[in-house]
């Protein structure tokens, strides 16, 4: 489901969509493209479908102002001509595809003609994570990392190009990028003030072994169970008055814009604005210890 329609995939492969037509309830124009389905997602701002070959069929409201170059527009839909597709990812007017291969394909923004060639060329890519501000990162089998899109938000990463080795995983905040190395290591880039300058807890970023990312904001777990925050401090960024009850954390989840701790013992831990769930004082007696 997205904002205004719903779609089914029936076990058959075949799908049924309802709801608001620009938002793709009105599944007609692609009908005869919908069978052989293995999977559905929100699409701009649709739904697109990837069938068992691995095409890619979206349908829904498509902006006439929007050109994504390699995509056959028909009658208010988008079929790839892709085959073999195992993962879509979409932000805007910006696609990017896994094939099983490991090949990668882009539409859209992605800085640069010249990066975009670089990015077709690339071969063992396992994972595309993207952020609010249509920047893009993809990990490779080897561990080493792609960006492209936006520049300043995350989609430029030579300024630690050289430190992005063996990456494992990626989270982001709204403009940035937090990569967790095999080694325990954690590397940002991206907007500083949004969590990606790390510098001032960087001799702390050791150990790491989860990142968690609210829009504006980024905390970590480290093997011990303490906790290391940076980004904006009114977005979870500052732990500081907490900090002395962040031990023996075992995982952490996070809001828009704050954080919660969960402790060995089952107690949990919060921060950022109240608002957003910063604040878990009114409940803490229920919370002192979770199954």
């Amino acid at each position: 489901a997205n904002d205004a329609a719903f779609a089914a995939l029936r076990a058959d492969g075949s799908v049924v969509t309802w709801g608001c037509h620009e938002q793709g309830g009105n599944s007609q124009q692609v009908r005869q493209h919908l069978h052989g389905v293995r999977c559905i997602q929100k699409g701009y701002p649709g739904f697109t479908a990837i069938k068992d070959h691995g095409q890619v069929v979206s349908w829904g409201f498509i902006d006439p102002d929007v050109h994504l170059p390699g995509l056959d527009q028909e009658e208010g839909f988008y079929l790839t001509g892709l085959s073999d597709v195992k993962e879509l990812r979409m932000m805007g007017d910006s696609w990017a595809a896994i094939g099983s291969d490991g090949r990668i394909k882009t539409w859209g923004y992605t800085g640069d003609r010249q990066k975009q060639y670089r990015l077709h060329a690339l071969r063992g890519v396992k994972r595309i994570i993207h952020n609010e501000s249509n920047a893009w990162a993809a990990i490779t089998n080897d561990g080493s990392v792609a960006t492209w899109g936006e520049p300043c938000s995350g989609g430029d990463s030579r300024s630690v190009k050289r430190r992005l080795k063996k990456v494992e995983h990626i989270q982001t905040s709204g403009s940035a990028f937090a990569a967790l190395r095999a080694d325990g290591g954690v590397v940002t880039w991206g907007v500083q003030d949004q969590g990606g300058n790390s510098t001032a807890v960087q001799r702390y970023l050791t150990n790491v072994t989860e990142i968690q990312a609210s829009c504006a904001a980024f905390a970590a777990l480290r093997a011990d169970g303490t906790v290391v925050t940076w980004g904006k401090k009114n977005h979870g960024g500052d732990c500081s008055a907490v900090q002395e009850q962040l031990h023996d954390v075992t995982c952490i989840q996070a809001s828009l814009g704050a954080f919660a701790a969960i402790r060995s013992d089952g107690s949990v831990v919060t921060w950022g604005p109240p608002s957003l769930g910063g604040n878990s004082s009114r409940v803490k007696e229920q919370l002192g210890r979770l199954k």
